[in-house]
């Protein structure tokens, strides 16, 4: 096996560690191809960084990606299946397929060959229960990096033998919604979350996860490493919203979705004690979106959030369909905690003339990208919707 061939086979074997990609970067600075090179150190670099940096540095990487990929893409896209040239881009120096939809029986007929053009994939697995054993002992999965596997976990026992599976380890994003999966099954996935050591992104929204099941979740190995998190349309009520606000083990946290977590999923309402201990939480001081919508939060409620003083900077802020109304706005625009935010929905929220000044003369929405404010009584006054305009120009979102 050439140079060459070992250490593009390291990568292939170890996906998730930045080490054998700086190896070959520096094989190919020595071997006449130092554009390539600095293409895998930029985009390795770019990747650690946080999604909303707004660095000088991220700025100068982003810029230099942007100039050897326009210089060279066709060449470096050269030798890839023709499907996926056209629709793939480079992360972290690497060919990173889109999320295709396949059948198990497809999947299961996937060669090494038909694998080979990147060293991870992005899959939504189509149901059939029939194939799950033949599916867990592929070792396809193990070149799969995100992972849509909506309607096979149905009991906890199958649950055991997929989070136990050795081919599942390079998974850093799994989805399970829309299904049964309820606090059995969640007690065997995090019971045996050492077979996902790479998983960063984890969602479970609209199933069946009570108080219960993020209790077990949250003092697991499984809660460590995971950075984005959807509980959403899940019954878990102020108990299991208070257990996510108080576990160490979820500092990585940048991304929360919890809307619908109380009636409207069968649970108990949230309220503004609650939410202000989630913001005020010593342990989710990385948190960057935050989506607490359909949880029947009230004026009161959201007086109450506001009193937060935040260890986290939110760049994305979703209270769609409270019932905030101006008073809730008023406080929303003195809210401190807004300053960095980019993008806040407060659609369906009754929101009428007073908030909407508020919001307009809010010292803390100079980095707004996307204010959503349809479905508030404001829209039908359209001098404070030329108000908005003014403030907000493009970044105001009314349809």
């Amino acid at each position: 096996m050439s140079d060459e061939k070992a250490l593009l086979a390291a990568i292939w074997e170890h996906p998730h560690e930045d080490t054998p990609r700086l190896v070959y970067a520096d094989w190919l600075q020595e071997n006449g191809q130092p554009e390539r090179a600095e293409f895998i150190r930029v985009q390795i670099e770019l990747a650690g960084l946080d999604q909303w940096d707004e660095s000088p540095r991220k700025t100068e990487l982003t810029q230099r990606e942007k100039q050897l990929w326009d210089t060279h893409a066709e060449t470096w896209k050269k030798g890839l299946p023709s499907a996926i040239a056209k629709r793939t881009g480079f992360h972290r120096g690497f060919a990173a397929p889109v999320h295709q939809r396949i059948s198990p029986g497809k999947f299961l007929k996937l060669t090494t060959a038909d694998l080979a053009a990147a060293p991870l994939w992005n899959f939504r697995i189509d149901t059939n229960r029939h194939s799950f054993p033949n599916l867990l002992a592929s070792p396809s999965l193990l070149r799969v990096d995100a992972l849509e596997f909506s309607g096979w976990l149905e009991t906890p026992e199958e649950t055991r033998q997929f989070a136990t599976s050795p081919n599942i380890r390079n998974l850093a994003s799994l989805t399970i919604n829309h299904t049964q999966f309820d606090d059995p099954r969640m007690t065997e996935l995090s019971a045996d979350a050492v077979g996902l050591p790479n998983l960063r992104r984890l969602n479970l929204g609209s199933n069946r996860l009570t108080a219960d099941a993020i209790r077990t979740f949250a003092k697991s190995p499984l809660a460590d490493g995971i950075d984005g998190l959807d509980l959403s349309a899940n019954p878990l009520g102020p108990e299991g919203v208070l257990t996510l606000a108080n576990s160490p083990q979820l500092a990585r946290l940048q991304l929360l979705s919890a809307w619908g977590c109380g009636r409207m999923s069968g649970g108990i309402e949230l309220n503004g004690e609650v939410v202000k201990s989630l913001c005020d939480s010593q342990h989710l001081g990385g948190l960057r979106v935050l989506n607490l919508s359909y949880n029947g939060l009230s004026k009161p409620d959201i007086l109450k959030m506001c009193e937060a003083r935040p260890k986290f900077r939110l760049a994305v802020l979703s209270l769609s369909n409270s019932d905030i109304g101006d008073a809730g706005a008023e406080a929303l625009a003195a809210w401190p905690v807004l300053e960095h935010i980019r993008t806040l929905v407060v659609t369906s929220c009754g929101i009428a003339t007073r908030g909407a000044r508020a919001l307009v003369r809010s010292p803390y929405l100079n980095h707004v990208t996307q204010l959503w404010i349809q479905g508030n009584p404001v829209m039908n006054d359209p001098s404070l919707m030329a108000s908005l305009r003014s403030r907000f120009g493009k970044a105001l979102r009314e349809k």
